[in-house]
């Protein structure tokens, strides 16, 4: 049955799609909504599917899964390429160093062991890069930051409500929500926290301004929920990071008054689950960090074994069939499958080499230093936007000290959509900018008018 609705979608949906979002840009901006959304349906359910699926495997990757984001994703670039070809970037900047870590992953095949697993993550890096590229150009088209923003309210809003129905109506300790694991959840929450604080923070209107906070605040609450210890150190991090630069570099009586009721808002989510997370820091058990300890000697052992790495999305195999690499492993030693390395740097220098996690870095610091040179040389909204993206990324990879999970589909899909963001907002703030140096009249907004939020 699932084989039978995705093949509706691909011969009815997705040109169905492309034709809204060609001829009615209203409806163009709420299926931005939907596609970025999706990437909350992305965990276990009926909206993605596996082809030659290998579920029993521990690994990041298990199948050449496409999911609804990317039918979505699809459906809206063809739009882009029959109404708006002359504002496509076709190589959107860092496009170079993205495939360069393709290449990197492709070669790495060559000396792994079950090729196919390897060729599970190859199909994965191809098709997220179909969404940075439709969320570089969709801005680049004239789509408002406000359609990204919907979804990524929508996916918190929706996410917290699994979450809270789990804890308060199932008494689940660590709450999982829509994914597998409760560590998946603050990196993929977080990524936006920031963005959806900062656009209640600057937002004109008060509705979408309350709104927006609410589901920050939803997002927190899930991320806390969860009793990741990292995940709500980086959660109140990067929200006190967010909330300090608005006040900073964009100061209004506006912005003080929302930073008073997103203070506010915190302390009183502080405040009702402050003893279980107390008692979560004291009570964590040893096993946790000793595991992770094991699988990074493990990694590390096999990158001196193999300086190219054992091959994308293979340690779980390798340490698990390698007798080697398996007696690192003593707390989950009666384990007939081992796990992934909780250290997404040592993962990928395992599985991709030095020279896989030299280029891995190229990427994503690019994609860092970016929103971190415009979050200094701007003020106002525009600044306060690109510093939420770089408090999200930095969010995100800190925690990869300890989790893999950035490899996890709906973690990665997001990255990608927020590293379009950046990409694409840039780009058209630069267009917007010789627009109005040639004629003021096209100044983004027109002299005069007060200044729109940048984030919505």
């Amino acid at each position: 049955m699932k084989y039978v609705a995705f093949a509706a979608m691909v011969i009815v949906g997705i040109p169905a799609i492309a034709l809204a979002a060609t001829y009615r840009a209203r409806l163009r901006e709420w299926l931005v909504s939907a596609m970025v959304f999706a990437a909350a349906l992305t965990g276990p359910g009926p909206f993605k599917i596996n082809f030659v699926s290998m579920e029993a495997y521990r690994g990041p990757d298990r199948g050449f899964e496409v999911t609804l984001m990317d039918l979505l994703a699809v459906g809206l670039a063809i739009s882009l390429l029959v109404r708006d070809r002359r504002r496509i970037a076709w190589i959107p900047w860092n496009t170079f160093w993205m495939f360069a870590y393709l290449g990197v992953a492709v070669l790495s095949i060559m000396d792994a062991r079950d090729p196919i697993l390897s060729w599970f993550t190859v199909f994965k890096l191809v098709r997220s890069y179909g969404l940075y590229w439709c969320t570089v150009n969709l801005l680049r088209a004239g789509v408002p930051l406000s359609a990204f923003w919907r979804g990524f309210v929508a996916a918190a809003l929706y996410v917290a409500f699994v979450a809270v129905k789990q804890k308060y109506l199932h008494h689940v300790y660590r709450v999982n929500s829509v994914f597998d694991h409760p560590n998946i959840l603050p990196l993929f929450l977080n990524q936006f926290l920031p963005l959806l604080l900062a656009v209640g923070l600057a937002e004109t209107s008060v509705r979408r301004a309350l709104l927006s906070l609410g589901a920050a605040c939803a997002a927190i609450l899930t991320v806390v929920l969860t009793f990741s210890r990292a995940g709500i150190a980086l959660s109140m991090l990067s929200s006190l990071a967010t909330l300090w630069y608005a006040n900073r570099r964009a100061p209004s009586a506006r912005v003080r008054a929302a930073t008073v009721v997103a203070a506010c808002a915190m302390l009183a989510l502080g405040a009702v689950t402050a003893r279980g997370v107390i008692a979560r820091f004291q009570t964590a058990a040893e096993e946790s960090a000793m595991a992770r300890d094991e699988f990074n000697r493990a990694a590390d052992r096999m990158v001196a074994d193999h300086p190219l790495g054992v091959g994308v999305n293979q340690f779980t195999l390798v340490l698990s069939k390698a007798p080697e690499y398996r007696r690192f492993i003593e707390v989950m030693a009666g384990e007939s499958q081992a796990g992934v390395c909780h250290h997404i740097f040592r993962l990928t220098l395992a599985e991709t080499g030095w020279l896989g996690l030299a280029v891995f870095l190229v990427v994503i610091l690019r994609l860092m230093a970016r929103p971190a040179w415009q979050a200094m040389r701007r003020r106002g909204p525009d600044a306060l936007f690109f510093a939420a993206m770089l408090f999200g990324a930095a969010a995100l990879h800190l925690q990869g000290f300890l989790e893999w999970g950035f490899r996890v589909t709906s973690i990665f899909s997001v990255f990608m959509i927020c590293s379009g963001l950046i990409v694409g907002y840039h780009d058209r703030l630069r267009m917007e900018e010789a627009e109005a140096a040639r004629d003021p009249r096209w100044a983004y907004p027109p002299p005069g008018a007060p200044a729109q939020g940048g984030a919505a």
